[in-house]
């Protein structure tokens, strides 16, 4: 019987992959996330795309889904999912307000507490 949900393996294995590696890569992963992600997806891509094609909604869709599948290799389906979600958040955000430190800072803020705080709450820590 169909229970209506999507069967799609959650964060586990991202996470075990995120909590063997030494604190310094943590750190630098967190940051490089952030600084990264955001400098290439949002401010290069998108303004590069909206440039060629005149449109920031086609610029956001095309980086959005880019984002998303970059992130599935480690991840898998499930987190890319959300990732899709957060990352047309941020998305949204920049083409708002055009602002790449907030989006960098946010970002990395998210990163920061959804592999390091939150994960070692969850085991009791």
């Amino acid at each position: 019987m169909d229970d209506g949900t999507l069967r799609l393996a959650g964060f586990e294995r991202g996470l075990a992959a995120f909590a063997a590696l030494p604190l310094w890569l943590k750190v630098v992963a967190v940051l490089a996330g952030g600084i990264v992600e955001e400098t290439l997806f949002r401010g290069f891509a998108i303004e590069r795309i909206a440039e060629a094609s005149g449109s920031y909604l086609v610029a956001a869709a095309l980086t959005l889904v880019f984002f998303a599948l970059i992130h599935l290799p480690m991840w898998g389906w499930g987190p890319v999912l959300s990732f899709s979600i957060s990352g047309a958040v941020l998305t949204a955000f920049y083409v708002w307000r055009q602002d790449l430190l907030a989006n960098i800072v946010a970002h990395t803020i998210v990163d920061a507490m959804g592999l390091s705080v939150v994960p070692g709450r969850a085991r009791g820590r």
